[in-house]
């Protein structure tokens, strides 16, 4: 698999809730600072990711690596499954 060319910063972020804890994981670039999701992300996009500064200080690279399957695949999902899911949209019923 080629790499896709990406602009993104790779971040991860653990959050506690009800003690249980989850990664937050987002990219992020000067032009959209809020963030994107990636799991809609094309999987060689993701092989062109920088990783965030305060990701690497805060997680290992194993952590790193799982929490990227993770959010790759989806709860199962292949790359093209993935990408057309987000691809077709559904036109919504008249409402008049």
């Amino acid at each position: 698999m080629t790499h896709l060319y990406s602009d993104l910063v790779l971040c991860i972020e653990i959050f506690f809730e009800n003690g249980n804890r989850y990664p937050d994981i987002a990219a992020y670039n000067d032009v959209e600072p809020s963030g994107y999701f990636m799991s809609a992300s094309p999987w060689r996009q993701w092989l062109d990711l920088l990783i965030a500064k305060v990701t690497l200080a805060e997680l290992d690279s194993n952590e790193i690596i799982g929490h990227c399957l993770h959010e790759m695949t989806w709860f199962g999902s292949f790359d093209e499954d993935i990408i057309e899911s987000f691809s077709t949209t559904e036109v919504p019923n008249d409402i008049n």
